[in-house]
């Protein structure tokens, strides 16, 4: 067996660390080639199992956020609770989602992707399990709201920051794939939800959507893992200085102020067809798995024409048709201009969802992508939590959602421009400088071990150079 057999990952389906990198290559000619024989290939057969573990888990993880809001009409009715109170629910699981990526994102990178992963699993399918035996609505809130969202948030941040380590000419494709998972469970979820509270009520279905959750997320656990070695470097408290690089702050404000907008829809679009008798309890989910199919759709042609036009390039003009697509629901009052609605809503949409991770990856590497992606989710947060609230008090104030549709098209067309400000991946040192901070830290660590190889004539750089020079 070849020195590299043995270091490369241990079977099909596990995370794996290069630590060891400058022990086993003794007979290499140069650190990049030993590098090259350590790291599977990309763009092969695991590589797109890879893809295939993060489409499994955006299918639940997603499904459940974006199917959330059908439970929203049988709530009222059981806890008696303003429409107000019971969105709660669905902006804390998507509030904690974006929230815990900045520890998740980080552990992962630490730590492996599966550990994190599979922690997260084990929480999401708790938490729908409590939520179904739930008698008060504080109870709801802590289990379906508070529970859930932790679980998504650890499944989330390291299945969708795995794939682009796997990719380089087809990294947006391959980010489309995966993301369109959220497409096919808004869809599937959205009929088998609405159709068990139909039939059985709240409770019964939250049980089968943690049966199902929990099997689809242990085939996930199983199919992904970490190309790159795991960098034992990162803390809670390490790369920071990431918002000192003004390319990163204008990455960081798009995806905040999107935020404030995006989820609007998904929250009040039940509340918005019952408001102006719009379809009944089928349409409302056809609906909303019309608008998975778009995102789906929108996900694979747009990551695949990403590769060829470019990844920022596409992403900014889809982001400002987005807006214009959100500001149009002002004049949806048919069941024909709701579809068409939902469709190109989540087509446009799902350019963020698809390239945001692939365009960190242009800008900054992917060795780190859960730390740095992990900083961004943070900011995501109040625009997750805040935006649907305050569309759902908009709406108690004035009867309608008029005013919320406008305020929710300003914060998107404020992205839009944020993202039109942004430099090419490829233009400026100062993007060069960013990546040269991000890896400091480790450089410093492996400082003695550097000094010691090249001492005793070794071919081999540490494990941080011989990743870089990829």
């Amino acid at each position: 067996m070849k020195n590299s057999d043995k270091n490369r990952p241990d079977g099909l389906f596990s995370d794996y660390d290069l630590k060891t990198i400058g022990d086993e290559t003794q007979n290499c000619q140069t650190g990049q080639e030993n590098a090259e024989l350590l790291l599977p290939p990309v763009e092969g057969l695991r590589a797109w199992l890879v893809v295939l573990g993060s489409f499994l888990m955006h299918w639940v993880i997603l499904g459940d956020i974006y199917t959330t809001g059908l439970f929203l009409p049988f709530y009222e009715e059981e806890y008696q609770k303003p429409r107000q109170e019971l969105v709660i629910i669905g902006t804390l699981q998507t509030a904690l989602l974006f929230g815990s990526g900045v520890f998740s994102g980080k552990l992962g990178d630490r730590y492996g992707v599966q550990i994190i992963f599979g922690i997260g699993a084990i929480i999401h399918t708790i938490g729908l399990l409590l939520a179904s035996f739930s008698i008060e609505f504080w109870q709801l809130v802590l289990s379906q709201g508070v529970l859930t969202g932790i679980g998504q948030g650890f499944c989330y941040w390291p299945g969708v920051t795995v794939v682009p380590m796997w990719f380089t000419k087809r990294r947006g494709l391959a980010t489309g794939i995966a993301v369109v998972g959220s497409g096919v469970g808004q869809f599937t979820q959205s009929y088998l939800t609405q159709n068990l509270l139909d039939a059985r009520g709240s409770s019964f279905t939250l049980r089968i959507l943690a049966l199902y959750s929990g099997v689809i997320l242990l085939g996930a656990y199983f199919l992904l893992a970490r190309r790159v070695p795991l960098e034992k470097s990162i803390t809670l408290l390490s790369g920071w200085e990431i918002f000192k690089e003004k390319t990163y702050l204008l990455l960081f404000f798009g995806a905040v102020t999107f935020q404030f907008g995006f989820h609007i829809v998904f929250a009040h679009l039940p509340a918005y067809l019952d408001d102006h008798n719009i379809g009944d309890a089928q349409f409302l989910a056809l609906a909303v798995g019309l608008a998975g199919i778009g995102s789906a759709a929108g996900r694979v042609v747009l990551g695949w024409l990403s590769d060829i036009l470019g990844r920022l390039r596409l992403g900014k003009w889809c982001i400002l048709l987005t807006a214009i697509t959100f500001l149009s629901w002002l004049w949806c009052i048919t069941e024909a201009s709701v579809l068409a609605f939902v469709f190109l809503y989540g087509f446009f949409s799902g350019a963020f969802i698809a390239l945001i991770f692939p365009i960190i990856g242009d800008f900054y590497g992917v060795n780190r992508l859960g730390d740095i992606g992990g900083f961004m989710s943070l900011g995501m947060i109040p625009g997750s939590f805040i935006g649907p609230i305050m569309a759902g008090r908009i709406y108690d104030k004035n009867g309608n959602y008029d005013n919320a549709i406008i305020g929710g098209s300003v914060f998107l067309f404020i992205s839009a421009a944020s993202m039109f400000l942004l430099p090419s991946p490829a233009a400026g040192d100062d993007l060069q400088a960013a990546k040269a901070q991000m890896t400091q830290v480790k450089h410093e660590s492996e400082d003695e071990k550097d000094k010691d190889r090249h001492n005793t004539g070794s071919c081999v750089h540490s494990e941080s150079t011989d990743v870089e020079a990829l």
